[in-house]
C-alpha cells in the first residue's frame, strides 16, 4: 500500500486550531482530503490495516484561552466512537508534523530535537502506531487490549487510549522523554477541551504486558504515560 506523506504548515494556535478532517480506513476516503465537521462519520476500523488520516483543517476557529478554561480531567466515558475527523485531528495534535517540508519537528517540542516519544492508539480492534511522516495509523497488534492500557476500570469505556512510549534508541533518556511527553499530552488536553471531548492523563498501566504484546524490547522502549479520550 502506498502511503501519503504530508507535512503541515505552522499555525499560531497549534494546540487548538486543528479541528476537522476525518480519518479513513480505505474505501471511499482519500487521504489528505478535508471533510467538514457536519460530514464526518464515526471512526470505524473495517479491517486491521494501515489507516491513512486526512489533513487537519487549519481554518477552524477556536480560542486558546477558552480551551485553557475548559481543560479538565474526565474519568467517565460512554464508549461512543469518535468521528474520523476527531481521530485524525487528535493524532496530529498529539505529535504531527507542522512545518512544510520538515519531517522532524512536530506540534510538540522535544529536548535536543530527539523526539523519543512514539505515540500508539489503542482501540477495541487493536493497537496502532502513529506515523507522523505519513500521517497514518500503522497496525501493531490486533485484538482488544484496552484493559492493559490502565489500571482504572474506566479505561475500557474510553473511545481510545493513547500510549506514549519512549524509544531510547533515539539517543534520549527516560528523564528527557518524561519532559517531552508532557507537551504531547497537553496538546491532546487542549484539543479535547476545544472539541468538548473528555480526556485524562494516566501514569499507570500494565506496562510489561503492553510492551510484550506490542513486540517492543523493554531494553529499548519505556512506557511513560497513557491518556484516555472519549465522550
Amino acid at each position: 500500500m502506498k502511503l501519503l506523506q504530508t507535512a503541515f504548515a505552522p499555525t499560531v494556535l497549534i494546540a487548538v486550531a486543528i479541528a476537522a478532517s476525518c480519518s479513513g480506513t480505505g474505501a471511499g476516503h482519500n487521504a489528505g482530503q478535508i471533510t467538514t465537521r457536519e460530514e464526518s462519520e464515526p471512526f470505524v476500523i473495517e479491517r486491521f490495516d494501515t489507516i491513512l488520516l486526512d489533513a487537519p483543517d487549519m481554518e477552524r476557529e477556536g480560542s486558546l484561552m477558552t480551551a485553557l478554561k475548559d481543560r479538565k480531567s474526565t474519568r467517565e466515558y460512554s464508549h461512543e466512537a469518535l468521528s474520523r475527523q476527531e481521530v485524525t485531528d487528535l493524532m496530529w495534535a498529539a505529535g504531527g508534523l507542522n512545518r512544510e517540508g520538515d519531517t522532524i519537528h512536530t506540534t510538540a517540542p522535544s529536548a535536543m530535537a530527539r523526539y523519543p516519544i512514539e505515540i500508539y492508539a489503542a482501540f477495541d480492534e487493536g493497537i496502532f502506531r502513529y506515523d507522523k511522516r505519513e500521517h497514518a495509523l500503522i497496525p501493531v497488534v490486533e485484538g482488544n487490549y484496552m484493559e492493559l492500557t490502565g489500571r482504572q476500570p474506566f479505561v475500557k469505556d474510553a473511545s481510545m487510549n493513547l500510549l506514549y512510549i519512549a524509544n531510547l534508541a533515539t539517543g534520549s533518556n527516560e528523564k528527557w522523554a518524561s519532559v517531552d511527553v508532557g507537551h504531547n499530552a497537553q496538546n491532546v488536553n487542549l484539543y479535547c477541551a476545544s472539541e468538548g471531548l473528555g480526556t485524562v492523563v494516566r501514569g499507570s498501566a500494565d506496562a510489561d504486558s503492553l510492551l510484550h504484546v506490542m513486540g517492543l524490547d523493554p531494553e529499548q522502549y519505556v512506557f511513560i504515560l497513557a491518556q484516555s479520550v472519549g465522550k
